[in-house]
């Protein structure tokens, strides 16, 4: 379980609007949240970073992770850095604990 409560600049959530600070790993065994790394949530990518192949499996991962359509998830900055800030619009204002639900295994 990864404890949200723990991020202290890594999310900002505002109304119905989240912002995750993730750090990527690509080339990894598959896509999963493993921690929290210098604030920052780390994010194993399965994918290659060559071609947007990895923002693409990115996307794919939190809209599903979410239960959201992928035009609801996008990568705000670092496109081609590890270190990202990726915003994602939910349908209802949420809180914190609204939001940790999804990081419990």
């Amino acid at each position: 379980m990864i404890d949200l409560s723990e991020l202290k600049t890594g999310i900002i959530i505002t109304d119905k609007t989240v912002i995750l600070a993730v750090y990527v790993q690509p080339n990894a065994r598959r896509t999963e949240f493993e921690k929290i790394h210098d604030d920052q949530l780390k994010l194993k990518v399965h994918a290659p970073p060559e071609d947007g192949k990895a923002n693409d499996e990115i996307i794919r991962y939190l809209s599903d992770l979410f239960s959201l359509r992928k035009n609801q998830v996008e990568i705000v900055s670092g496109h081609l850095a590890r270190k990202k800030r990726i915003q994602i619009s939910f349908h209802k204002a949420l809180r914190l604990e609204d939001l940790q639900k999804y990081f419990i295994d």
